[in-house]
């Protein structure tokens, strides 16, 4: 019980704190116009997986933020008798609109091309496209640096996407 006191009593503490940093509207404006950051992750084993998503943009707004992010992704799985291997790589384009100062929509369309040499004896790429909408919680670590989790729904159908509806990311962002 009292573990989780204290828990509730730090996440309190720093949401008051990080309160401190609006301006008159509920808005932080901290003059930084820019933002780069990311996320990606790495597994190695059996099955080896290889992600980086590096993104940036401006702030149209306070409130306002659009952005572009790159994708890139190499997997190899060693549990067949013939590995399966293949990388992901592609663009999206983004617009996030915050509210609440924590809170926030996303919106994105995402160009993936998947290099496919295990269904066919030939190299082949195939083109995904992905038009994802979705909420997410921004929570500040800095002055001028955030992590954002998002829950992301992809709205087409694509027979290779293989159902990952819901989806969650935690990027980290900087501003300058």
């Amino acid at each position: 019980m009292k573990k989780i006191i204290l828990f509730v009593f730090l996440i309190l503490a720093v949401n008051l704190a990080s309160a401190q940093l609006l301006n008159g509207r509920g808005e932080r404006d901290n003059g930084y116009m820019w933002f780069a950051g990311g996320g990606g992750g790495l597994s190695f084993g059996t099955v080896t997986n290889i992600n980086l998503r590096p993104s940036g943009g401006y702030k149209i707004t306070p409130n306002l933020h659009a952005g572009v992010s790159f994708y890139y992704d190499y997997y190899l799985d060693r549990r067949y008798a013939t590995p399966i291997s293949f990388q992901t790589y592609g663009a999206a384009a983004f617009g996030r609109y915050f509210f609440l100062e924590k809170f926030y929509f996303q919106a994105e369309y995402e160009r993936l091309i998947f290099n496919d040499k295990n269904y066919s004896s030939q190299f082949s790429n195939i083109y995904l496209d992905k038009a994802n909408v979705g909420a997410g919680l921004r929570q500040w670590m800095s002055e001028r640096s955030y992590t954002l989790i998002t829950v992301l729904w992809n709205t087409f159908d694509n027979e290779f996407l293989f159902g990952y509806n819901p989806f969650i990311r935690i990027e980290f962002i900087f501003e300058f």
